[in-house]
């Protein structure tokens, strides 16, 4: 099958470094090459975690991130699906067939717009063998592969985690189900089978965790070492956890969610993820203010933070089991443990059941009922603003508040542990630096007789293990396309265009120009200031465009 002409990265000139030092196979070296935990938390906010400012208890996530390093400038994709094809590909979500993920999504049927790109290469709504994925690339490596969690990136047996890479799997074929055993067993999948019933005692984070443990116990005896991708779906919607869970943080909100924004900003300074100047000049708020709010509905959206906090308490305490087993079996310094989210906070409104996606029959959504298994809440678009901390925007969106995600790196062989680093990294820098860390060449453009695209992206590796390293890439321009929306960041400038018909309601219609250093909440549009910068910008864009590989929406 030959490869479409999808040439983003070249027409954007796109470092496209696969940075790998040696290649190792499956021989005496094995017992050197360090297992991979990668930790990926669903919708987290920027500033949810206490090592990025918050107030929720995370002890043992900020224990790994405070002995690491933390990436205070790192950039996922606008929602879920395409920046875990970004991930498990190592290229852009276009060049993978993951450029919308509305296709996957039930109601965006018979949409015009989502229509037209359907089925066109780069909008298939699954990975396609246009790239080879990070798994079995460590597979043919040496490495036993474990995939737990949300998958979401194909859902027939020739795209689950087993066809895919993983030796042992337990996943979630969709983008969203409820935290509960009463969700469809049909929703699952364990080593590429559909799962027949659910398990009696399930709760998402605590199952993934006891799958992941077990898969661990069975090959303990195997001197191999292992990647894992533990793909939490928490603490995305529906907000629920277990009953002795429900109320660690009664009343903890009660004073709203615009002050709980305020302290999640100065708790980021204090910590180093955010600058002075984002503190100073915050985005502009998107929801309604706390006080115009009545009683009733001050009294849900606190309740549905406190459940919110929970389930982010609950994903650091699984977490921490995790971190515990490996220092008990003496492999914790030789892993590397690497945590971020997949996108910036979800926006949802409170009570969204009627038109959210996969919702049980049955629901009770009485303020009483908050975070059991048959409520369905989110936690609405202010406690996102205060999750995104001092930026644009939230999930959904190529604003900063919808792309920055936090993250950070543990090994023993950081050498700045506790430091933080600014460098402009993407989720693309993220593969290759897994693939460097292991010691695993890309095979560039052929993978088993088959053409596959080039891994993008440079490994960051040496940002954490050497002292004054530098990616020095100061012409590469980076992109971003979701449906309809685009924003292209090179050195400290950001050109965007928000106004999409899936878009964020009330963006500004039109392209805005960014410093990213004295502006980082993009508050101020300086395109009127630089005409040449947005000269260079839109030449950038205009030779994306027309290179007819992107479905684009009207402007």
């Amino acid at each position: 099958m030959r490869v479409p002409r999808f040439h983003i990265h070249a027409v954007l000139c796109l470092a496209v470094l696969a940075g790998c030092r040696q290649d190792h196979t499956a021989d005496s070296t094995e017992a050197r090459r360090p297992n991979i935990l990668l930790i990926v938390a669903d919708d987290m906010g920027y500033t949810d975690l206490g090592s990025f400012g918050g107030e929720i208890r995370t002890p043992h996530l900020d224990e790994l991130a405070f002995g690491g390093v933390r990436l205070t400038n790192f950039h996922v994709h606008p929602s879920c699906a395409p920046t875990r094809t970004a991930l498990i590909s190592g290229t852009y979500p276009h060049l993978a067939g993951m450029g919308t993920q509305l296709v996957t999504i039930a109601r965006f049927n018979g949409d015009p717009l989502v229509e037209a790109r359907r089925g066109k290469p780069g909008y298939e709504g699954h990975l396609t063998d246009r790239i080879v994925p990070i798994p079995k690339l460590l597979q043919d490596a040496g490495y036993r592969t474990y995939m737990v969690g949300k998958w979401h990136l194909g859902e027939t047996p020739e795209l689950s985690p087993a066809a895919q890479g993983f030796h042992r799997s337990f996943g979630l074929k969709f983008g969203s189900a409820v935290h509960f055993a009463n969700v469809p067993a049909e929703r699952y999948w364990e080593d590429g089978e559909t799962l027949e019933s659910m398990p009696n005692e399930f709760y998402s984070t605590d199952f993934y965790t006891d799958k992941f443990l077990s898969f661990l116990e069975e090959s303990k005896e195997n001197p191999a070492p292992w990647f894992s991708y533990m793909a939490y779906t928490s603490p995305h919607w529906p907000l629920q956890v277990p009953e002795d869970w429900l109320d660690k943080y009664e009343g903890k909100y009660d004073g709203g969610y615009d002050e709980l924004r305020k302290q999640r900003i100065a708790g980021a300074v204090e910590v180093g993820v955010i600058s002075e100047r984002a503190r100073d000049k915050p985005a502009e708020p998107f929801a309604r203010t706390w006080n115009s709010l009545s009683d009733e509905e001050r009294s849900k959206y606190s309740r549905a933070m406190e459940i919110y906090a929970s389930m982010v308490e609950n994903l650091d305490y699984n977490v921490g089991r995790i971190v515990e087993l490996l220092d008990e079996t003496g492999e914790l310094d030789n892993t590397v443990i690497v945590f971020m989210s997949d996108n910036g906070a979800a926006s949802s409104d409170l009570d969204f059941a009627r038109r959210a996606p996969r919702r049980p029959e049955r629901i009770n959504n009485d303020l009483e009922n908050f975070g059991r298994a048959d409520s369905f809440v989110t936690y609405g678009p202010g406690w996102a603003q205060a999750g995104m901390g001092p930026y644009h925007l939230h999930k959904g969106t190529v604003a900063s508040g919808g792309i920055r995600a936090a993250a950070f790196v543990n090994h023993s062989s950081v050498i700045r542990k506790g430091w933080t680093e600014s460098a402009f990294l993407t989720v693309r820098d993220l593969s290759a630096t897994l693939l460097d860390l292991a010691g695993v060449e890309h095979p560039g453009t052929t993978y088993q007789g088959r053409p596959v695209h080039e891994l993008e992206g440079a490994s960051f590796a040496p940002l954490l293990t050497e002292e004054g390293a530098d990616l020095n890439r100061p012409d590469t321009v980076f992109l971003w396309e979701h449906d309809g929306q685009v924003a292209l960041v090179k050195d400290n400038w950001k050109y965007s265009r928000l106004k999409s018909p899936h878009g964020p309601r009330g963006a500004a219609p039109g392209w805005q120009l960014y410093n990213m250093i004295d502006d980082p909440g993009e508050t101020t549009d300086v395109s009127a200031e630089q005409p040449e910068l947005v000269a260079e910008f839109k030449g950038a864009w205009e030779r994306v465009a027309s290179s007819g590989e992107m479905i684009l929406y009207p402007e």
